[in-house]
C-alpha cells in the first residue's frame, strides 16, 4: 500500500495445517513522514514520521483424542518523533513489544467438559527521547498464569470455574524498581430454563499485593422472543475492581498514591431482527457509576483519581449484511459524562456521536462505500474551560478484483479536508489518499 505523505506498507500473512500440526505466521511494515503532533492548523509545521515492523507467530497440534496445546507470540518495534504540548519540538522515540502465550486444552464426554491451563507474557521497552532533558527509558513486565474448567452436565446448564495469578514489574532510568502481583478467583454459571432464555450469573474474587481484596459481581440475560423477526431482550449488571498500573503510579510522570477504580454498571436494550435476518436494530440504555476513576492531566502531566463520576446514556444502531449486495448500518449515542463531586463533564467525552456506513457489490465485482463519522464537541479538562469543536469526517473506498485471488484498491479518508482535534493542540491527519493491492493465494 502506498499513499499519503509517502506512506508505505507491506503486510504479508500465511497458514496451513499438515496433520496433526497447524501453522500461521505474518509481519508487516509500516512507514511515512507523518504529520505534525502539534495540530497544523494551530501552526505545526515539523511532521512526525514513524517506522515500525512487527511478526506474529501460531502453532498448534493435537496431541490426543481431546488434547490439543497452542502456542505464539507477537513482536513490535517502532519509532516515532513527537511534539511538546502545544508547540513543535524535535523528539523522537521507540518502543518494542513482546507477547508470547502457550495453552494446553481438553474436551471431553462429547464437549460436555472443556479444560485450559494457560501461560502469557508480554514485555515492553520504552524510549522517550526528549531534545533536551534527555532519554527517559522504561520497562514493563507481565507474566500470567491461568486455568479454568467448564462442565455442561445437561444442554440448558453449565459451570465455568477458574483461577489466575499475574506478575508486573517496572522499572525506568531514573532508579525506580517496583514489582506487584494479583491472585483471582472466578466462577460463572449459565443457565436456560425456557426456550429462548439465557441467565448467566458469575462472581470474582481479586486479592492485589498493595490495594487488597476485592470481590466483583455480574450477571446478564438474554431472551429471544418466539417467532423468525420477533424482538431479543437484553439486560446485564456488572461490577469491576481496577488497580492502578506500575507505570501510572511510579513513572515520573505518575503519582505513587492512586487508589483503585472501582464501578458498578448496567444496561438494558431490545434487538429487532428484519429482512429475514439480513439485518438488526438494537436500543440500549447503560449506566455506570465508578468510584476513583484514573484520569490524565495533559496539562500537567500527571494521573489522578476522579473521586465519584457516573457515565449514563443511550445507544441506537442498525446493521444490515448480505442483502441485494449492500452492507450498512449505522450507531447514535448520547453520553452524560459527569464527575459528581463537582458537576462538571469528564474531559474528553463527546456528549453525542454518530457513525454510518454504506457499501455496495456491483455486478461486475467492484464494490464501493462511504463512511460517514460524526464526533461532538467536549470539553478538554476537568475544569470545563476548554472545549474542543465537534467534527465531521467523510471517507470513501473502493476495491475491484482483476485476476483471481488478486484485488486493487484505494481510499480517500477525510474527503472535505476538515481540520478537527480530538484533544486540544492535538494534530488530526487531513485529507489523505491511500491505494494498494491485495493478493491471496
Amino acid at each position: 500500500e502506498y499513499g499519503w505523505r509517502d506512506r508505505k506498507q507491506l503486510s504479508l500473512s500465511t497458514s496451513g495445517k499438515a496433520g496433526p500440526l497447524g501453522l500461521s505466521a505474518g509481519g508487516n511494515w509500516l512507514k511515512g513522514d507523518g504529520y505534525s503532533t502539534f495540530n497544523e492548523a494551530r501552526g505545526g509545521t515539523e511532521r512526525d514520521g514513524f517506522e515500525s515492523q512487527s511478526a506474529n507467530l501460531r502453532a498448534e497440534m493435537d496431541l490426543l483424542v481431546g488434547l490439543s496445546v497452542d502456542a505464539g507470540g507477537y513482536y513490535t518495534k517502532a519509532s516515532y518523533d513527537y511534539d511538546n504540548f502545544g508547540s513543535d519540538a524535535l523528539h523522537n522515540g521507540a518502543k518494542r513489544d513482546v507477547t508470547a502465550y502457550g495453552n494446553l486444552r481438553y474436551a471431553g464426554m462429547d464437549d460436555r467438559l472443556k479444560a485450559r491451563i494457560g501461560f502469557g507474557l508480554t514485555d515492553s521497552n520504552r524510549l522517550s527521547n526528549h531534545a533536551i532533558f534527555g532519554p527517559y527509558i522504561t520497562n514493563g513486565r507481565n507474566e500470567r498464569l491461568e486455568g479454568q474448567v467448564e462442565f455442561s452436565p445437561a444442554d440448558f446448564v453449565s459451570l465455568l470455574v477458574g483461577g489466575e495469578s499475574e506478575k508486573s514489574t517496572f522499572d525506568d532510568n531514573y532508579g525506580s524498581l517496583d514489582s506487584t502481583r494479583i491472585d483471582s478467583g472466578f466462577a460463572s454459571l449459565k443457565v436456560q430454563p425456557l426456550s429462548g432464555l439465557t441467565i448467566n450469573a458469575g462472581i470474582r474474587q481479586d486479592d492485589h499485593q498493595d490495594f487488597g481484596q476485592h470481590t466483583s459481581l455480574s450477571a446478564n440475560a438474554s431472551w429471544a422472543l418466539a417467532g423468525g423477526d420477533a424482538p431479543v431482550l437484553r439486560a446485564s449488571y456488572g461490577e469491576g475492581f481496577k488497580a492502578p498500573s506500575l507505570y501510572q503510579l511510579y513513572t515520573n510522570t505518575g503519582f505513587a498514591a492512586l487508589k483503585p477504580e472501582t464501578a458498578k454498571a448496567f444496561d438494558v436494550g431490545v434487538e429487532q431482527p428484519f429482512a429475514n435476518g439480513h439485518g438488526r436494530f438494537t436500543l440500549s440504555w447503560f449506566d455506570r457509576r465508578t468510584r476513583n476513576l484514573i484520569d490524565y492531566d495533559f496539562g500537567t502531566g500527571t494521573y489522578f483519581n476522579v473521586g465519584q463520576t457516573r457515565a449514563k446514556g443511550a445507544e441506537l444502531a442498525m446493521e444490515i449484511s448480505d442483502w441485494n449486495g449492500f452492507e450498512a448500518g449505522f450507531n447514535v449515542s448520547w453520553l452524560d459524562a459527569t464527575n459528581q463531586l463537582t458537576g462538571k463533564k469528564l474531559a474528553r467525552r463527546p456528549r453525542h456521536s454518530a457513525f454510518a456506513h454504506v457499501d455496495y457489490r456491483w455486478s461486475n465485482g467492484l464494490s464501493t462505500g462511504v463512511d460517514i463519522r460524526r464526533g461532538g464537541s467536549r470539553f478538554d479538562d476537568s475544569g470545563n474551560f476548554n472545549l474542543v469543536a465537534g467534527h465531521t469526517i467523510v471517507s470513501l473506498r473502493a476495491a475491484m478484483p482483476i485476476l483471481d485471488g488478486v484485488e486493487l484498491y484505494g481510499r480517500v479518508e477525510n474527503l472535505f479536508n476538515v481540520h478537527y482535534e480530538l484533544v486540544r493542540t492535538y494534530g488530526t491527519p487531513t485529507r489523505s489518499a491511500y491505494a494498494g493491492v491485495r493478493a491471496k493465494f
